[in-house]
């Protein structure tokens, strides 16, 4: 064996082992938020009602359905608006366009990317299992470098010869935002946000997409592990589609790289600088966190603290209407084959009504105590009597859930006439109170979704991208010369006009020194 062949395997081995720790990463991840996908799972399946069972339909009252209903539109109803300023507000016409720019260009940024809709799923997310996040990337648009002829040319618009590529020309340029599922998200294990060094996604890719993107080579012995459906225990194996590979695109500071990985793999799939630019070195901002530990970023969802009531509510539900199909009119009657029998019975059948049923033995009937006497009817006042206790109990455990999750009845719009408008009014100041966290955190999420968008445009896009998108014109390099002198004319113009009125302040002091005394004034 050659020392070049020692020096390949010995490589090969280092590539190997830098994929070994970095699964080991991930699985250390996977085994700290086990518990919380675990319970995140079912919380899903009670919110999209999956838990009910074929072919038994039980009764529930779908409270997490409402409470998050409610919780939505409270906490982010419309896409948000981006700001971008100064800092500081000198008089600087270049800086006061490039902001007025970049905030244009933002806000085109958000229609055309559907920054809407990534911000209704992360919003979603966060009121279910508490967390909820997104993920930036920049892409170009490419196109041949053809003449008027249609004829391709070289990366410096010459005519294409023998053994030169072909050039292109950008086309377009856009900022994309992913919503990235909860299932799909992940960081190195961390006590705060400001600890985590790493953060990965999951991307699925295709046989076929994982060898134009990788390499054949790399890619061949990825596994196809992912279908549709597999993210929930109730799949319909039926309709998945075919089988794809879990690629995990990670961002890791502490390395300054940008890692890609999937199980399977001998080595790692790719391993590059960061093709981005940004300050806090992350293409995602901070997720949106519900209730954490002061030592652990395993979220906790919030239906975790009223489940308790919840499925007491379940329970009550269920009850109740079981009780509901006990109420109707029946009853008891002699089994025998008397015409009065046959006659109680032939005025019970349906659609018998405004009738005369003739009893031959009338006086027997009458002795009888009549059809009183004959029918024991079914004790429905009785049912109605644990039907109002079923009900009393289950509206305080449900008034038991708003008091715990701070969804009173002037969020939900539910209000006693009979209030005075003080009450009212504090009813509404603390249903602000208790949900304007969640306000303030998806507003700091679409703060720094904003930042991450206006550093993109302001590293990646060319100048005429920018000016298409804006509708304004960036000036000239002779302009802002221009622009320069006059700034440097005015600034001497004013140093002079200040000279010339200290010296004429000067002047005249002097002369009022000079002056002689008036006489008398000894």
């Amino acid at each position: 064996m050659t020392d070049d062949d020692d020096t390949k395997t010995k490589a090969q081995q280092d590539a190997e082992e830098k994929a070994r720790r970095w699964l080991k990463v991930i699985d250390t991840y996977d085994r700290e938020f086990k518990p919380w996908h675990t319970r995140c799972e079912k919380i899903i399946k009670i919110y999209t009602e999956k838990r009910r069972t074929e072919g038994t339909e039980v009764r529930r009252m779908s409270l997490l359905w409402s409470n998050i209903s409610v919780l939505q539109p409270a906490i982010y109803a419309k896409m948000p608006q981006p700001n971008v300023t100064r800092r500081f507000k000198d008089d600087d016409p270049v800086a006061r366009t490039a902001s007025e720019m970049v905030e244009r260009a933002v806000h085109y940024t958000f229609d055309d990317a559907d920054f809407d809709g990534v911000m209704r799923g992360v919003r979603d997310d966060y009121l279910l299992v508490a967390r909820g996040t997104a993920w930036v990337r920049y892409d170009a648009e490419f196109r041949p470098l053809v003449d008027s002829d249609k004829k391709p040319l070289n990366k410096s618009g010459q005519p294409l010869q023998d053994g030169e590529e072909a050039g292109e020309e950008l086309q377009g340029e856009h900022v994309c935002w992913d919503y990235v599922n909860w299932r799909d998200f992940g960081h190195n294990v961390a006590r705060t946000w400001q600890e985590v060094t790493t953060v990965w996604r999951k991307v699925y890719m295709s046989r076929a997409q994982g060898n134009k993107r990788f390499g054949e080579e790399k890619f061949k012995n990825v596994e196809l592990d992912h279908k549709v459906g597999d993210d929930t225990e109730t799949r319909n194996t039926e309709s998945q589609q075919p089988a794809k590979a879990t690629v995990y695109e990670i961002w890791d500071k502490t390395s300054n790289k940008v890692i890609f990985l999937a199980k399977g793999a001998k080595e790692l799939l790719e391993e590059t600088d960061p093709y981005l630019q940004f300050k806090d070195f992350f293409p995602c901002p901070k997720p949106t966190y519900g209730t954490l530990e002061t030592a652990s970023l395993v979220p906790v969802p919030d239906y975790v603290f009223y489940q308790d009531q919840a499925e007491e509510v379940d329970d009550l539900t269920a009850r109740i209407g079981a009780l509901l199909d006990q109420l109707k009119v029946a009853g008891f009657y002699p089994a025998s084959a008397s015409d009065s029998s046959e006659a109680i019975q032939q005025i019970a059948m349906k659609g018998v009504e405004n009738v005369l049923i003739p009893i031959p033995n009338w006086n027997q009937f009458k002795e009888g105590g009549g059809a009183g006497g004959m029918i024991e009817w079914w004790p429905v006042d009785q049912v109605i009597k644990v039907l109002e206790g079923c009900f009393t109990a289950r509206k305080q455990l449900i008034d038991d859930i708003f008091q715990i999750t701070g969804i009173s009845d002037i969020v939900r719009g539910d209000t006693d006439p009979r209030e005075t408008k003080g009450a009212q009014e504090l009813k509404g100041q603390y249903a602000s109170v208790r949900i304007r966290d969640r306000i303030n955190e998806m507003a700091r999420f679409g703060q720094q979704a904003s930042r991450l968008t206006a550093e993109i445009i302001s590293e990646q896009f060319q100048p005429q991208t920018l000016m298409d998108m804006t509708n304004m014109k960036l000036p000239t390099q002779a302009e802002l010369d221009q622009q320069e002198l006059q700034a440097a004319i005015q600034a001497k113009i004013a140093e002079a006009k200040q000279q010339a009125a200290q010296q004429q302040a000067a002047q005249q002091a002097q002369m009022g020194q000079a002056q002689p005394m008036p006489a008398g004034a000894m």
